[in-house]
């Protein structure tokens, strides 16, 4: 294989997809790889590092955490377009009390955990207790989730997506060795 050259045929092959394509493509390329908290590379990522590790793909300088995303970004109940394949969707899961996150006390409504959706029904998983982030069903998901979490459904605002990421307001420690690709 010459990877140079398969790498200018990608290269190619994404600047002709529409920006919910490079999503789930970017999304996609971190399935399999290793579940580690603040990282967002080839080979490591977090919940919030798959979604922030796409949009920096797609030219956005946006790294942030669950909750951020979904208070800053994903602003859009997206129940009804579920699976609507031209949208960037992600399932977001808020804590429904009180509770503790990676040791931290946070309160009720606090984001916890992210999966961008990257087909019909299906997120990528990225967590903990997995060890590998995997591809898995919303309902799975939402059974997982579902008694100390609200599980929902939300589509991102662009124009919020574009204000962010040229204000560079949500940019907190993009991972070293994805700057290294930039």
């Amino acid at each position: 294989m010459n990877y140079a050259k398969f790498g200018l045929y990608i290269g190619e092959r994404i600047e002709r997809m529409t920006p919910a394509q490079q999503w789930r493509f970017f999304c996609g390329m971190l399935n399999g790889t290793n579940y580690v908290g603040g990282k967002e590379n080839l080979d490591e990522s977090d919940c919030s590092g798959v979604v922030s590790f796409a949009l920096v793909c797609m030219g956005y300088s946006i790294r942030a955490t669950s909750d951020a995303l979904y208070q800053k970004l994903f602003i859009h109940n997206a129940v009804e377009h579920w699976d609507d394949p031209e949208r960037i969707l992600a399932v977001f899961c808020a804590l429904k009390g009180e509770g503790d996150h990676y040791g931290v006390h946070r309160p009720a409504g606090f984001v916890t955990h992210v999966a961008p959706v990257i087909g019909e029904g299906v997120v990528l998983h990225a967590h903990g207790t997995t060890r590998l982030n995997m591809p898995v069903t919303s309902k799975w998901l939402y059974d997982y989730y579902k008694t100390t979490h609200r599980v929902e459904w939300r589509e991102i605002d662009m124009g919020l997506l574009s204000l962010h990421s040229n204000a560079r307001d949500l940019v907190h420690g993009i991972d070293a060795e994805l700057l290294r690709l930039m």
